[in-house]
């Protein structure tokens, strides 16, 4: 009886521990801190130049050790982010990279034109920022300045609408066509080749 009424003792203090956990995970959910790790490994993958082999063996790596402590959040978001890289990559293995132009007359496409446009002919700023956009960081400032927005936050905000738009009409269903860094500025994403005419 005394083996009993210490078994359901323990198993219900590793139910609140448990619990505890799962309250932690909230508050850092909650703080952002999930979504500020996902754009470190993309950070990382980008400065390591990962390829398709090294993504397929760092997945298995990642999978054994998050075996070792199921349910943890931490672990599953470097997954999840592998596993989405891991698509991109082996998209560009099989030939499926992207190449996106943008005309002299203002349309930005990708073949087949007649159904991947962003016709920007008549959205002066927004066509600006992209013929400015290169693939190195360039400050949100000097995009403001050079554009001549009003503020960083209204310059942010134009480029997400650019982002957005790009994303709807060229059909970019992974990545977007720029990408943020924070306190570096915007570039052009390493996933396409924009060519501008």
């Amino acid at each position: 009886m005394k083996i009993l009424k210490h078994h359901l003792k323990a198993q219900l203090i590793y139910k609140r521990i448990q619990q505890l956990k799962k309250d932690a995970f909230a508050r850092l959910q909650k703080q952002g801190f999930f979504d500020e790790l996902a754009k470190a490994h993309q950070d990382l993958f980008l400065k390591e130049k990962l390829d398709y082999k090294t993504a397929f063996l760092l997945k298995k790596i990642l999978e054994r050790h998050a075996g070792e402590t199921p349910d943890d959040p931490i672990k599953q978001t470097g997954i999840d982010m592998l596993l989405e890289e891991l698509q991109i990559l082996k998209e560009l293995e099989d030939g499926d990279s992207k190449t996106i132009i943008l005309s002299s007359d203002g349309d930005l496409y990708r073949e087949p034109k007649i159904k991947y446009c962003y016709h920007m002919r008549n959205a002066k700023k927004p066509l600006a920022i992209l013929r400015m956009l290169k693939t190195t960081y360039i400050p949100t400032n000097i995009i403001r300045d050079e554009i001549e927005i009003a503020s960083d936050p209204a310059t942010r905000k134009l480029i997400g609408k650019i982002r957005s738009q790009a994303k709807i009409h060229l059909g970019l269903k992974n990545k977007p066509l720029f990408i943020e860094s924070k306190g570096e500025g915007y570039r052009i994403s390493p996933y396409y080749k924009l060519i501008k005419k």
